[in-house]
């Protein structure tokens, strides 16, 4: 068996792979595909002896060599329809779409799932999990069993943000939703599955809904009500405030972030880390965040650290070394609903009408930072920022005090 596809002189066959002999006599039945001169050999699960693969490749073979017959023509003929929807043929695109799950290879259902078994496979659940939602939400969106790239254009787009809207989604898991569809579009461009031509985000095409900046944090008096607060309610409700506590000083770090320190990242009077969200970017984006160990801090880490304090050890008693990725996620995600509910009733009884939750100790540091009067570089750095645009949506909060000082400065001459 052998196919030429002239579009993009590519040349597959079905051949004897006799470099190596198994003990029963039998080698490896491959498909060989020659582009440029280079060839690249594929198994197909089958081996075969010369004689019986003379009989499977005959014109009219009978019994089991007509079933092996079908089985490697089928996988040839895959090779070929990937091939000739190739913009331009690559070994490294071909390989991936070759070895992909079912589906069409242009569809972006594949490329969810296959995005999302990749995901898995790198222990990376937690983004794994918004990329299933997001597909999920797609899918019903769509109401099709099966969704090309070609078909997601700016209309699509824009009638399904709609639908997403109409049906109670808020503009931030829109957005979500659409940034993973828009990183599959990049992917498959990039791997060479579909042109440019069919890229439906950016200027003038369809433009990811940016979330409203929601202003979520304290002010510095609430937080003088909650650091003077004396749980009463158990060792639960002073872990509780104890974990927001450490947020809070500790550059706004998030319940992720504190689950996974680790005592070798206690360097002196300093917390040394990189954010978990990061560890997958580029190295050279990545940022180490230096956190200062007030005496607060310290208090709080030899309050509720492990016994062994193995410098590979988890300083707080959250997650374990024998946790799998999952687990580990499940974890922080419970750990984080249980301060969340403490919090709340902490906020409740101190007089606090603001909602109280792990993501105020973020924006609370950050705006009380920026009060005081830090750069905004600084606040960058601690937050773990790659540029000063992100930190700005954190510093949207400004104490009234703090704006009154300055309208009165624009008629400081009376």
């Amino acid at each position: 068996m052998q196919m030429h596809d002239e579009k993009t002189n590519v040349h597959t066959a079905i051949v004897l792979d006799k470099r190596r002999k198994k003990i029963d006599g039998s080698f490896p039945v491959k498909l060989r595909v020659t582009y440029r001169q280079q060839q690249k050999y594929y198994a197909t699960g089958i081996a075969l002896t010369e004689k019986q693969f003379e009989k499977a490749q005959a014109q009219k073979p009978r019994k089991e060599y007509k079933e092996y017959q079908l089985e490697l023509r089928a996988k040839e003929q895959k090779a070929v329809d990937i091939i000739k929807s190739l913009p331009r043929f690559s070994f490294e695109t071909f390989d991936r779409l070759y070895h992909t799950r079912g589906g069409s290879i242009n569809s972006i259902y594949s490329a969810f799932e296959n995005y999302i078994a990749k995901l898995y496979a790198e222990d990376r659940v937690g983004t794994a999990s918004s990329y299933e939602c997001a597909f999920h939400s797609l899918k019903k969106v769509s109401g099709k069993s099966q969704l090309h790239f070609s078909e997601v254009d700016v209309e699509f787009l824009k009638a399904y943000e709609k639908k997403m809207q109409n049906n109670g989604a808020t503009l931030t898991t829109i957005g979500i939703y659409a940034r993973c569809m828009r990183t599959l579009f990049n992917e498959a461009i990039e791997t060479g599955i579909i042109n440019r031509e069919f890229y439906p985000f950016g200027k003038r095409r369809y433009q990811i809904p940016a979330s409203r900046n929601i202003k979520k944090a304290l002010p510095l008096s609430d937080i003088q009500k909650l650091f003077s607060y004396k749980p009463v309610n158990g060792p639960m409700e002073q872990w509780a405030m104890d974990m927001w506590k450490f947020s809070y000083l500790c550059n706004g770090m998030n319940i992720k972030d504190i689950a996974h320190l680790r005592f070798r990242d206690i360097v002196g009077d300093e917390i040394t880390f990189v954010r978990a969200k990061t560890i997958y970017t580029k190295r050279e984006n990545q940022k180490t965040i230096l956190v200062p160990l007030l005496p607060i801090t310290q208090k709080i880490i030899r309050r509720w650290q492990r016994v062994d304090s193995a410098p590979n050890n988890y300083v707080f008693n959250i997650l374990s070394n024998e946790y799998d990725a999952k687990k580990a996620l499940a974890k922080v995600r419970q750990a984080t609903k249980t301060i969340n509910k403490y919090m709340k009733r902490i906020a409740k009884n101190c007089g606090i009408l603001m909602p109280v939750t792990t993501y105020t100790a973020r924006h609370s540091w950050a705006t009380v930072m920026r009060n005081s009067g830090a750069p905004i570089s600084l606040i960058s750095d601690g937050l773990g920022h790659g540029s000063i645009p992100p930190t700005e949506r954190y510093l949207a909060t400004i104490e009234s005090d703090t704006r009154k000082k300055f309208a009165e400065g624009l008629v400081a001459f009376q």
